[in-house]
């Protein structure tokens, strides 16, 4: 049961980053972020400087893409690796939450970003993956 959990995170990673991706190609502004935490709206940030709004938009996209790839990854140990007993797996996965987690996450925090509409969905995907890895566990002996 854990492997599908995770494996359905990590799927729910992937349509969450084609969200990501088309908010920042439409509006700039990323999900659950408005003109009052970033104090300006896209169309300010481009009448100020269309250098810098292209530079942001580029890395939104990038990140989204990234968002994307480790979904994909994220799904494909949990299913092809966790569900075999795969300790490599779990540990892999493991190593990518907890980065995620420590440095992902926590940045978001100085600078107003940290609301519930912004990581929210992040927060979910890092509940059920824990879950997922609590309930997949490598174990000494039988299971």
């Amino acid at each position: 049961m854990g492997a599908v959990i995770i494996s359905l995170a990590g799927l729910g990673m992937v349509v969450y980053a084609a969200a990501f991706i088309f908010f920042s190609l439409t509006r700039l502004i990323e999900i659950g972020l408005s003109a009052a935490e970033l104090n300006r709206t896209s169309e300010q940030i481009q009448a100020f400087s269309p250098e810098v709004y292209n530079y942001i938009n580029h890395v939104q996209v990038n990140l989204g893409a990234f968002i994307a790839s480790a979904g994909l990854a994220v799904a494909a140990l949990g299913w092809f690796g966790l569900r075999k007993g795969s300790a490599w797996s779990w540990w892999t996965i493991t190593a990518m939450v907890a980065v995620w987690g420590m440095i992902g996450i926590p940045v978001h925090y100085p600078y107003g970003f940290g609301t519930l509409e912004h990581l929210g969905l992040p927060y979910l995907a890092l509940v059920s993956i824990g879950v997922g890895l609590f309930l997949t566990r490598p174990r000494k002996g039988p299971r």
